[in-house]
């Protein structure tokens, strides 16, 4: 699953506008409606995009500005991404997280933030950096149980060798978004949880 992906349907769901998937069909919700074979996983994954406005963290609500400003920042940082320049876009992610003010765990946008920056590391197989941002995603609004956080932090902790942390993940992330939530990426990891759980 690609990071793009990821990142344009969370910012749906934050931003509460509809965005094109990077294979040209937009994301909608509601039943009836229209949705690219990636938009399902990403459903599963992050449940159903609502599109009404996400600009809140708790009772605080941000500043159309900033909000505006966070939004362009993470647009760019899924055009690069998608194009395979991967450094550029972790650098807007990561200026668009700056922009979030106080505690930036406190806010939606923090959470999907940090689970674009992590991915753009996992895509490059630096596993390490991937798993501390996919560990602040966790700590931020909504990410405990995100299937797709469990899933990430799964895969680099097999990739560090912690099997039993990354049986655990990896169960989580089963348990909440099925079988549907690991086609994307190496079948290894599947394969691996197959060995720990009843499937």
């Amino acid at each position: 699953m690609q990071c793009a992906w990821v990142v344009n349907y969370a910012f749906s769901r934050w931003a509460g506008v509809p965005i094109p998937c990077q294979c040209g069909v937009a994301w909608e919700s509601g039943k009836g409606a229209s949705r690219c074979p990636h938009q399902a996983v990403l459903v599963s994954a992050f449940g159903e995009a609502d599109m009404t406005n996400r600009r809140k963290g708790g009772a605080m609500e941000l500043d159309e500005s900033v909000h505006a400003q966070i939004e362009a920042l993470c647009k760019q940082g899924n055009e690069l991404a998608a194009a395979g320049s991967f450094d550029s876009a972790r650098d807007m992610y990561k200026s668009a997280l700056q922009l979030l003010p106080g505690d930036h765990r406190e806010w939606e946008a923090a959470t999907w933030i940090y689970v674009a920056i992590g991915d753009v590391h996992f895509r490059t197989a630096d596993y390490e950096k991937c798993l501390e941002c996919f560990f602040n995603a966790v700590q931020c609004a909504d990410g405990l149980g995100n299937p797709f956080i469990h899933l990430r932090l799964g895969q680099c902790c097999y990739e560090s060798g912690s099997l039993d942390k990354s049986a655990d993940e990896l169960t989580r992330a089963y348990m909440g978004a099925g079988l549907d939530i690991f086609m994307e990426d190496d079948p290894k990891y599947l394969a691996f949880l197959k060995t720990r759980i009843d499937m």
